[in-house]
């Protein structure tokens, strides 16, 4: 399968500083939160960097596995909704493209920021992993060995690089696991729901 050649060369350069910022934006909230020894830093800037680098590949040189068909059509409907040639009243197919549609609107066709989202979310999950295990241990290193598990697993890298739904699905069934838990600690309503 050739790859799709999305934008201009302007509109790449302020895709790439879009994900650096939010990249940027998101390690610096999650560094603040939790409480890693230098090793565990050095592995968690790996784990971005990683994403970082298959971001770049899938986009640029070649597909990565899971990525491709799926991948292209979810964006592709995105942006012929964008362009009008897909009505959103009518569109019924599958409410990714909607979702990048809606983003779409508020930043133009960035194909490259919705790759960050989705490796920020992923990053974010291993944040609520790390939560979740320092909430039932207290014990930083097992929390961010979770944590660094999550994020350098090959799956979880590779499925925050491409333009999957999958990232979404881990964030809200780990969000939905951390609510738990805090509910079980906390007894508060407000986590269950």
């Amino acid at each position: 399968m050739e790859h799709v050649v999305y934008t201009n060369d302007m509109n790449e350069l302020i895709s790439v500083l879009m994900m650096v910022i939010i990249y940027s934006l998101i390690c610096i909230y999650i560094l603040r939160r939790t409480k890693m020894s230098l090793f565990m830093h050095l592995l968690f800037f790996i784990s971005v960097a990683l994403r970082v680098s298959l971001t770049m590949i899938d986009t640029y040189f070649f597909y990565l596995p899971h990525s491709g068909a799926d991948s292209v059509k979810f964006e592709l409907q995105a942006y012929n909704l964008l362009i009008g040639y897909l009505d959103i009243n009518e569109y019924n197919f599958d409410n990714y493209p909607k979702l990048i549609y809606y983003i779409y609107l508020l930043i133009g066709r960035k194909p490259l920021f919705i790759r960050a989202i989705n490796g920020c979310l992923s990053l974010i999950t291993g944040l609520l992993v790390y939560k979740s295990i320092f909430k039932i241990t207290d014990d930083n290193k097992k929390s961010s060995w979770g944590m660094l598990f999550f994020l350098l697993f090959p799956q979880s890298m590779i499925f925050s690089s491409i333009i999957l739904r999958e990232c979404l699905i881990v964030f809200f069934a780990t969000f939905s696991v951390w609510s738990f838990i805090e509910y079980t600690y906390n007894n508060k309503t407000s986590n269950l729901y």
